[in-house]
C-alpha cells in the first residue's frame, strides 16, 4: 500500500505543478514584475497602440483616395 501511496502522491505533485504553470498568450503575467501597475499600464498602452495603428492603417487609403483621388502612382511618389 505504501507504494500506490507513493504513485497516487506523485501524480497529485505533476497534476498541481501543471495547473499552476499557467503557460499560453497570458503565461508571461506569471512573472512577478510583470503584475505590477506600471508594468500593467505599459502593456495595456503598447497593445492599444498597435490597435490604433492597424485600425488607422486600413482606414488611410480609403480616406485619401476618396478626399484626393489619391492613386496607386501617388502612394508610389508620396509615400
Amino acid at each position: 500500500t505504501t507504494t500506490t501511496n507513493k504513485i497516487i502522491d506523485k501524480e497529485e505533485k505533476s497534476a498541481s505543478e501543471k495547473s499552476n504553470k499557467k503557460g499560453g498568450l497570458l503565461g508571461f503575467l506569471n512573472v512577478k514584475a510583470a503584475r505590477t501597475p506600471s508594468a500593467m499600464y505599459l502593456m495595456v498602452i503598447r497593445v492599444s497602440m498597435a490597435l490604433s495603428f492597424h485600425i488607422f492603417n486600413t482606414i488611410w487609403p480609403t480616406s485619401l483616395r476618396n478626399r484626393f483621388q489619391f492613386g496607386p502612382s501617388d502612394h508610389g511618389k508620396f509615400m
